[in-house]
């Protein structure tokens, strides 16, 4: 059998073994830490749009920062507006659109999520139409 001879210089050591970013990609505990880690941003991405959800149902004059007129639209139509801001926002996400300018996502999602909420809640009061 060869005998394995390290050396004490810290330029042989590295010879040796991998990196350290190969090492914890390939250990087992990683895998779990980086799902942590991607729920737990998913989580805060939630809990912002919500917060900011809330702050938009508060003062309906924010939704107008977005796109005029937005605050006063049926929930519907915002629904269907915002869904086209949205795609328009993600296509443009390295420039900006000289007629929309830049419209950060979490706030098109927190609006997306007013609309949304808005719409349930007339469709929870309007009047129910009776089993035959």
């Amino acid at each position: 059998m060869g005998r394995h001879f390290r050396s004490g210089s810290p330029a042989g050591f590295g010879r040796n073994r991998p990196p350290v970013e190969e090492r914890i990609r390939r250990h087992p505990s990683s895998l779990r830490v980086t799902i942590a880690m991607e729920r737990a941003a998913l989580k805060l991405m939630r809990d912002v749009a919500k917060r900011r959800a809330r702050a938009m149902l508060a003062d309906p004059g924010q939704l107008e920062m977005i796109a005029p007129g937005l605050s006063t639209m049926a929930p519907r139509a915002m629904v269907v507006s915002l869904a086209s801001l949205l795609r328009v926002a993600r296509s443009l996400r390295s420039s900006a659109d000289p007629v929309i300018g830049r419209i950060d996502l979490h706030n098109l999602n927190a609006a997306l999520l007013v609309a949304r909420f808005l719409r349930r809640r007339e469709l929870r009061l309007s009047p129910r139409r009776e089993a035959a």
